[in-house]
């Protein structure tokens, strides 16, 4: 870690670093002062005394991070090096997951996913964790800040050092360079490992202002080393067009370009426009969205005002998302958005012009700005919508699977407009909304980022005001403790997903528990809110109130297709005497809140039937058992062919039925299936019928 006169605001990063799960004899944490004149120095002294894997090397002021950082990679001993700035922190389990899939691959680098609260993450290379990579085959291009984990040997072998004295861009040059040399790199992007957060004055380390003509000059250097190491063709375009895009295009779009003095956006356009006309080649602009397309044409005919003009009409326009329908589905929230651009305040709708086969960009966006018309080809037919998670302290992001149909509302009249949207169904994940190091109780933002035609926003995902996209949405049991996650309306009409805002018991009350029928040997219940799987099992219980005292039914609770399932089996059943008596549930163990479910009634022989139910014959409710016996093994995508095949029917056919059923559910019977059938041992106290009739039940 580079430091220099960071003061208090360093302190949450040490504590990031002095709680890692890692051991701390694995971990040796080295802080480079470079030169500070606050208390810094002092601070870090009595650190290191009280912590003896803390290493501190004072060195006179070099100005920038490049040269902290280089002798941080010879003082260190690891077999892996992890950069962090002063300013950001790391989540308690980073080093040692991080360590795992860099050790398990014998990776050169090891990417975690990032946070932040404040700046650009690059989502598109977290959608899924990678065991081995390169720079040919995903995104790392995407990804160029120095905050990663690196083989220390690899660093040696191949005498990888940042750039040193004060310029920009020192750890993008470096980076790039290690993608290049990297056999294999590893991404870590199912836990969020690194945390960007924007300190209270506002003066993140790479935050300061820069001077256009040597910022550009820098990025000079790092295209060269691009060119040096790629042919020509699709990749190397692919990755300067990262650059362009980035680096230059963004710089002269809405909605900073407008916001600059006039000095320092001229300073900064013919940086730009120099760069482009040294170091990329126009053929680079084709993969480009049409207006970075239009942006870059008027960059290299050095039209500077239209540049200028084209970023104030964009700062207009705005996406805009409806949340269309909430519904929990096999563990998952579904929610459905429909998406759009809007040109103005007033939600006028951004359009295309459709000539034959041809589509244009939206004439009043380009009006005096060129006379050309845009062609926009097929992206004007619809846009994309990906669906996202947004924790609004911490900045972390976890992205939805999401499935995009593109829509067109065609006005036809001299001629045609369409006016471009997409209607998409997202899959959130809730297991990756309730992780500890972002705190328990919270609402995480739902936004959708809304893009095409080189337009790019993300909004809030609105909800009308009637709420009813909630009607099929309510409470989930999520985790193995277990803990509650529901949709909200915010108060500003968005969407969210808060995480422990009601107790288990607050949401079982709010839900409606069904039974089903039963021989009396068992009870199941519907509780009627969704269970999301979880590796590990919950501990339930039904508990029933005698009048004078309490006794305890130990249940199973299981993830159903539609909802959670109770299931007190009949040898856990409890001895007592016939009556009526009250039924409630515990779920998450000794300490959790019981919750009054129902009643039931015990027989005179100990058979239990909840109230209201349909009673049925100890035979038909073998073959009900049976039923849950194979659900349980089968597991739920399995579930509905041996809930059809074993039907509430005459025993006979129950029986037929289930055993062609099961046949179709499984071609071979495992093992541990038939040990769950022992209860059905024969004799007529089970089966009450024949020797053949018995024989087909055993089966």
């Amino acid at each position: 870690m580079p430091v220099y006169n960071p003061g208090r605001f360093i302190d949450p990063c040490i504590d990031s670093l002095l709680s890692q799960s890692l051991p701390a004899d694995d971990v040796e944490l080295v802080f480079v002062d470079d030169g500070s004149t606050d208390d810094t120095p002092a601070r870090l002294d009595s650190l290191a005394a009280a912590h003896g894997n803390v290493h501190v090397i004072h060195t006179r002021n070099s100005g920038w991070p490049g040269r902290p950082r280089n002798i941080g990679i010879e003082a260190a001993r690891g077999e892996y090096v992890q950069f962090v700035d002063n300013d950001d922190s790391l989540t308690p389990e980073a080093l040692e997951r991080l360590y795992a899939i860099g050790h398990r691959n014998r990776a050169d680098v090891v990417i975690g996913k990032v946070a932040s609260d404040f700046r650009g993450v690059p989502q598109s290379l977290f959608r899924r964790s990678r065991e081995a990579c390169t720079i040919h085959d995903a995104p790392l291009i995407d990804s160029l800040t120095p905050h990663k984990m690196f083989r220390r040997a690899f660093l040696r072998d191949n005498d990888l050092r940042f750039p040193e004295g004060k310029r920009r861009l020192e750890d993008q040059l470096f980076v790039v360079r290690a993608y290049f040399a990297a056999r294999v790199v590893s991404v870590l992007a199912d836990y969020v490992c690194y945390r960007y957060m924007r300190r209270p004055d506002r003066r993140n380390a790479g935050s300061e202002w820069f001077d256009p003509p040597q910022y550009f000059a820098n990025l000079a250097e790092i295209l060269d080393v691009v060119v040096a190491n790629t042919e020509p063709g699709e990749f190397r375009e692919r990755l300067l067009r990262r650059f362009l895009r980035v680096e230059m295009l963004n710089r002269l779009s809405e909605p900073k370009y407008p916001r600059h003095s006039a000095a320092f956006r001229e300073k900064l356009y013919v940086a730009i426009r120099d760069l482009m006309r040294e170091s990329i080649e126009e053929r680079v602009d084709a993969g480009l969205g049409p207006i970075h397309r239009l942006r870059a044409q008027l960059v290299r005919r050095d039209d500077a005002d239209p540049v200028l003009e084209l970023a104030r009409r964009l700062a207009a326009v705005d996406g805009r998302a409806r949340v269309e329908s909430l519904a929990w589905r096999r563990g998952r929230l579904e929610c459905t958005v429909s998406a759009s651009f809007v040109r103005d305040a007033a939600g006028t709708e951004l359009h295309v012009v459709r000539d034959g086969e041809r589509r244009y960009l939206d004439p009043s966006l380009k009006e005096g700005i060129t006379t050309e018309p845009l062609d926009i080809g097929d992206e004007g037919a619809g846009l994309d919508a990906q669906v996202y998670a947004r924790h609004p302290s911490t900045g972390a992001e976890w992205v939805a699977p999401t499935r995009g149909t593109m829509t067109t509302r065609e006005l036809r009249g001299p001629t045609t407009v369409e006016h471009p949207g997409v209607r998409a169904i997202a899959s959130i994940d809730p297991l990756q909304l309730i992780t500890d190091d972002v705190g328990r109780t919270t609402t995480w933002d739902i936004r959708v980022r809304v893009s095409g035609l080189g337009i790019d926003r993300r909004v809030p995902a609105t909800v009308d005001a009637d709420h009813s996209a909630f009607s099929a949405s309510g409470p989930a049991l999520v985790g193995d403790r277990p803990r509650v996650i529901v949709p909200v309306a915010n108060e500003d009409g968005t969407l969210g997903v808060a995480v422990d805002s009601m107790t288990v018991g607050a949401a079982l009350r709010s839900a409606t528990t069904r039974f089903e029928p039963t021989d009396g040997r068992t009870i199941v219940a519907h509780l009627g809110l969704p269970l999301i799987p979880d590796t590990r099992p919950i501990p339930a219980a039904l508990v029933l109130d005698t009048g004078g005292s309490v006794v305890s039914w130990p249940a199973g609770l299981e993830a159903g297709p539609d909802d959670a399932v109770v299931v007190a089996a009949a040898r856990d059943r409890p001895r007592l005497r016939a009556g009526r008596y009250r039924l409630s549930l515990t779920i998450g163990g000794a300490e959790a809140e019981s919750v009054e479910i129902g009643a039931v009634s015990v027989e005179a022989d100990g058979r239990i039937f909840p109230d209201g139910t349909r009673r049925i014959g100890r035979v038909a409710g073998a073959a009900k058992h049976a039923r849950h016996a194979v659900s349980d093994v089968l597991g739920v995508d399995r579930r509905r062919a041996a809930l059809e095949a074993i039907a509430r029917q005459p025993i006979r056919v129950a029986l037929r039925r289930a055993e062609h059923g099961l046949a179709r559910a499984v071609r071979v019977l495992p093992s541990d299936v038939v040990e769950r059938f022992r209860f059905l041992a024969p004799g007529r106290r089970h089966c009450g019928a024949g020797g053949s009739l018995r024989r087909r039940h055993q089966r």
